[in-house]
């Protein structure tokens, strides 16, 4: 049965044109004209879709609601009646699906088709026509079209990937970041907004501050980083001018923003220090902890490290945080280390400094982690991930105790200094200044036969203490406790040398810096000096704070021949380079602490060489000494260059120490 004649618009223009397109089609739709004898031949696949296609077009023709739907055909200027350009599909898709559209194939000819694709001639439109709408099914399900597409997709991601130019977050041989804490080099890049100018502006790193003072050039170097971060761990060496470095920075932001609040963290002994250098060298006007602390109008509050505030008023709509020793908040469980977390991550914080001498002042990875929350640096989002991966974190059975977990050790310690380097920079004092070197020396402690005795029997004791810490799960903090004892006890039998000592260096030189663990002890030796006429300076944790800069002041004047102090009041901070001889009497536990400590003398103003005497005596002095150079060689590794990937705790093993001092005196 034929079909019918479809019914075709009349157009003014190429009525004769029209009446031949419409019987030509209809041809077309009649199917091949075959002569009579000859078999017509077995449809092939591609047969279907075009004979569909050439239906679809001829529909759209009747319906002039379709003629938007046309592909590959070519309209008429109906002004003046020129051809246009056919429309053709997008560059995207493959040649094959072009050519097939365009009726421009190189492909031989269909056996069973003698449609020609020329005789579909010029139809009149409106308007060009779209090219999608209409492609014939057999494209749709075109395998070969999908790979094309495929490849054109990744070749897109690729080009976007280049223009990025982001840098890979993990070199080769690197081990893969846990999914928690993985991140981008894009992720940590400098911010960069329209304060960045103001800031750098205000910091006048060029000019003298109010006091004459200049910067040098290692102390421009850390504004300018704390300033285009905002968020930065400064891990500089002891002696290099932390301090003003954080006063300067402040006032940079102090003078951008116009209702900015400046918090100072540092300890009790650095606040007066911290209060002097602010005002005379920025200007800054500092209020006083107690009496002023609602005034407005001032700009700069210093805080103890017991006392960080943990609500700011809601009067300051921005405010900014400097925290001096900031390795005082290592441990994720004390409680200065979350109120300081608390008051960084607020909202309204936007910008924190962290000043350190000792970023792992324990010499363990896990000790630069609160540093990281509090920089907000993407390896500080997850903890037990960042200690799996850094630090070797793993469940542990003490005893009949419930599992712990330990990261006290040490992994992959080149990729961490590769990645917080964006956040934490660390320079020594050889990088930024001439300064005499430093040379340690052993200093043998003859030890009498009555302390000998009282240090086996005190050996005796503790091994006592820990076989019962292994039936009774109480007993740690007493083992603890005993080897305390023990320690002070070795640091009194070494009094009278350490006098001695003392004394020979001040027949020879102006003065003498004298370092401790223990209140009791430092007190013995200041009487004993000021009994035999070397009246000094004893600075200890009972020492009022108001009373401690006068001391520092009277010392570095050359008034007092002697300065001594306990670790944990004038370890850090303080500057004692009138003197250029230090005794350390015992060492404490960590390498951080005791390099704070040489430091006070070995820093910017100092111009002879240094020579520090640790005092020896026993074997506990031995294995505490041994484990501080090893706890000091992890956290080269991290900071300084070069260093071992990967390496074993440092960290103190009570119960191996023991076994050792035990197996001395046996």
């Amino acid at each position: 049965m034929n079909s019918p004649t479809p019914h075709f618009p009349q157009s003014a223009e190429n009525t004769d044109g029209n009446q031949a397109t419409r019987q030509e089609t209809h041809n077309c739709l009649q199917g091949p004209q075959l002569k009579p004898g000859i078999k017509p031949s077995a449809p092939t696949e591609r047969r279907e879709p075009e004979i569909r296609c050439l239906s679809q077009t001829v529909s759209a023709m009747t319906n002039p609601c379709r003629k938007r739907d046309l592909i590959g055909v070519s309209t008429v200027n109906e002004n003046n009646g020129s051809s246009m350009k056919p429309t053709y599909p997008s560059p995207s898709l493959p040649q094959e699906e072009r050519n097939h559209v365009s009726g421009s194939s190189d492909r031989a000819p269909l056996a069973d088709a003698t449609v020609d694709q020329q005789q579909i001639k010029q139809v009149s439109i409106s308007r060009p026509v779209s090219l999608m709408s209409i492609r014939p099914q057999g494209w749709e399900n075109n395998s070969h079209s999908k790979d094309l597409q495929k490849k054109d997709n990744l070749t897109k991601q690729q080009s976007a990937s280049l223009r990025s130019s982001e840098p890979p977050i993990e070199l080769p041989g690197e081990p893969s970041l846990p999914k928690e804490i993985s991140f981008t080099m894009n992720d940590v890049k400098p911010i960069e907004d329209g304060h960045r100018k103001d800031l750098v502006r205000h910091a006048s790193l060029q000019k003298p501050l109010l006091n004459g003072w200049t910067l040098f050039p290692h102390q421009k170097k850390s504004v300018l980083q704390g300033i285009i971060r905002r968020r930065m761990v400064l891990a500089l060496d002891m002696g290099l001018g932390k301090t003003l470095i954080g006063c300067v920075w402040a006032r940079s932001f102090k003078s951008t923003f116009d209702d900015l609040k400046v918090f100072i963290v540092s300890p009790v002994s650095l606040k007066a220090e911290w209060k002097r250098t602010a005002e005379d060298a920025t200007g800054l006007k500092v209020e006083d902890e107690k009496a002023n602390r609602n005034d407005e109008s001032l700009d700069l509050r210093i805080c103890s490290w017991a006392k960080v505030p943990t609500k700011v008023a809601k009067c300051a709509k921005r405010y900014v945080v400097v925290f001096d020793e900031a390795h005082s908040m290592q441990s994720m469980t004390s409680s200065r280390t979350k109120d300081s977390l608390k008051l960084v991550l607020d909202e309204r914080c936007i910008g924190v400094l962290l000043l350190t001498g000792t970023p792992m002042k324990n010499g363990k990875p896990s000790n630069l982690f609160p540093l990281l929350r509090a920089v907000r640096h993407p390896l500080g989002k997850n903890q037990m991930a960042y200690e799996k991966h850094f630090c070797g974190g793993i469940l542990k059975s003490f005893g009949r105790g419930k599992p712990l977990w330990d990261a006290n050790g040490c992994a992959n310690l080149k990729q961490l200094k590769r990645l917080v380097s964006s956040n934490l920079l660390h320079l020594t004092k050889e990088q930024c200044l001439t300064l005499p070197p430093l040379k340690r020396h052993r200093y043998e402690v003859p030890i009498s036969h009555r302390n000998q005795l009282q240090y086996i029997q005190a050996v005796k004791n503790l091994a006592s203490l820990q076989e019962a810490s292994f039936e009774k799960t109480d007993m740690g903090e007493a083992v603890l406790g005993g080897v305390q004892k023990l320690r002070c006890l070795c640091s009194f039998a070494k009094v009278g040398a350490t006098v001695e000592l003392a004394q020979k260096i001040l027949e020879e030189e102006p003065s003498v810096v004298i370092f401790t663990s223990f209140a009791e002890v430092a007190k013995n030796i200041y009487g004993q000096l000021s009994s035999n006429g070397w009246e000094g300076e004893l600075l200890t944790g009972e020492t009022p704070q108001k009373k401690r800069q006068a001391l520092v002041d009277r010392f570095q004047a050359g008034n007092s021949p002697v300065f001594v102090s306990t670790f944990g009041a004038g370890g850090v901070g303080l500057t004692l380079t009138v003197a250029c001889s230090i005794i350390l009497l015992d060492r404490p536990w960590t390498p951080g602490d005791t390099r704070q400590a040489e430091d006070r003398i070995r820093r910017i103003g100092q111009t002879k060489n240094v020579k520090s005497y640790w005092m020896t005596g026993f074997e506990l002095d031995k294995q505490i000494d041994d484990m501080i150079e090893s706890k000091e060689a992890a956290s080269k590794a991290v900071l300084a260059e070069g260093g071992v990937s990967m390496g074993p705790a440092a960290k103190i093993n009570i119960p191996r120490l023991l076994q050792s001092l035990i197996a001395k005196v046996n």
